[in-house]
């Protein structure tokens, strides 16, 4: 496989999560494929992840039959689409479907056994609907006359034993892949995205979202020159097309306006996807499965020349802001650094923080599902001056969102994106340029 042109393309599960997308995609694969070099990411099929993650929850209250169903489910949906591409080999693949999915459903059996789901048997059970998706793809590539050959995940990308979110070593990943290459031949490999393993073998996945992760790595492991990501959208948009009837998709940007959106909430870049795209100078695409004519969203190190290119903006949902007053103030108190402090050994992601001139009060903003957690760390810490009545804590959280607004120079805006904080009372109507 050359390197010089190699391309590497990710479908999301919504690009494969029905027959007609399906279909789609083994045509848009088979036609690049024709161009060029390429390696394909894929996420597991629809909605099997949450399914999955409904199976392990049952497994753990001790409801065994009804995450065998769940585990049915998903078996049934995948031999519902291999049918329909592939309906002479169907009898063939449901087989290769419920052979994959035994194990799943032996480890849900022991999950319901010991009503207890650690991380890395949580892990374990999400991979499931990746490795599914990825076998089945190389398969029905195959039958439609592009060789290619599923090349699993979990012996290529090397990460640490943070499960549910684990960290890349990313020399030894540059180093597996490049040596896996030489042994892949003319066909396409297929690896399913989202999951990895430790050093010595134990399943670990990247985060939800994360194939896009896995692309961006496999690209740079492997020296490709750009990345498409294959979704149901037409590109990154002005804002939220869910939240934002009029919102607009966006056709170039630079890396850096990319990775400042993933860091911000963008849903369609992982966090940590940039990265290894920055570093290694590889480009991003990201376009429609069933509109594969549209051009989508272009990301490089060079973005948009217009002068009038849109500004952008990304929201967060689901936070909690949290509020803590000291009512006597004392030069030795110090609040905001013991409540980052306290926040930060507890590992709990503190998205924005504002503090009073005088310093007698703070209120932080974190995750809705770790509010409680957050409000038990910082009790705890200043227990002291509660229980004299010289600060007062968190009272329930309240809901939250958070706006960014950032941009290149608008048309009718004096702001840059250094300062975007006061571009934001421009844009009035929270989805267009400034004006």
């Amino acid at each position: 496989m050359s390197s010089t042109s190699l391309q590497v393309m990710k479908f999301g599960g919504t690009s494969v999560g029905s027959p007609k997308r399906l279909h789609q995609v083994v045509e848009l694969i088979g036609r690049h494929a024709r161009r060029g070099p390429l390696a394909v990411v894929v996420s597991a099929m629809g909605d099997t992840t949450d399914w999955l993650l409904d199976a392990a929850s049952h497994a753990t209250a001790g409801e065994l039959e009804d995450a065998l169903a769940v585990a049915t489910r998903v078996a049934d949906l995948a031999k519902a689409n291999v049918a329909a591409l592939a309906p002479g080999q169907a009898s063939e693949l449901g087989e290769r479907v419920d052979g994959l999915l035994a194990p799943l459903r032996q480890l849900l059996q022991g999950i319901s056994l010991t009503r207890e789901c650690s991380a890395p048997t949580r892990d374990r059970v999400l991979s499931f609907g990746e490795q599914v998706s990825a076998t089945l793809l190389a398969e029905l590539l195959t039958a439609h006359g592009t060789p290619a050959a599923f090349r699993d995940a979990r012996r290529l990308l090397v990460t640490d034993d943070r499960f549910g979110a684990a960290r890349v070593d990313l020399t030894r990943t540059r180093e597996r892949l490049q040596a896996a290459r030489e042994t892949w031949g003319a066909e396409v490999p297929v690896l399913p995205g989202f999951i990895a393993a430790t050093a010595d073998g134990r399943t670990t996945t990247l985060g939800r979202n994360g194939s896009d992760y896995t692309a961006a790595l496999v690209a740079q492991g492997l020296g490709a020159s750009e990345v498409t990501v294959w979704t149901d959208v037409l590109g990154l948009h002005t804002a939220d097309p869910d939240l934002v009837a009029d919102a607009y998709p966006v056709a170039h940007l630079t890396h850096g306006e990319g990775l400042e959106l993933a860091a911000v909430g963008a849903r369609m870049l992982h966090p940590r996807t940039m990265i290894p795209l920055i570093e290694s100078g590889i480009s991003l695409r990201i376009r429609n499965t069933m509109a594969p004519e549209h051009p989508g969203t272009l990301i490089d190190a060079i973005g948009s020349r217009d002068g009038q290119r849109p500004a952008c903006i990304a929201t967060r949902e689901d936070l909690a802001l949290l509020g803590v007053e000291v009512r006597k103030l004392s030069d030795q108190f110090q609040l905001g650094e013991r409540v980052l402090a306290a926040l930060r050994e507890a590992r709990v992601t503190v998205w924005m923080t504002a503090q009073s001139a005088n310093g007698q009060s703070l209120a932080v903003v974190v995750p809705r599902p770790d509010a409680e957690r957050a409000r038990s760390v910082l009790a705890s810490e200043l227990a002291q001056e509660l229980s004299r009545a010289t600060a007062s804590g968190p009272p329930a959280s309240r809901r939250a969102r958070t706006w960014r607004c950032w941009a290149s120079r608008c048309a009718s805006c004096p702001t840059s994106s250094s300062s975007a904080s006061a571009c934001w009372p421009r844009c009035a109507r929270r989805a267009s340029p400034c004006g």
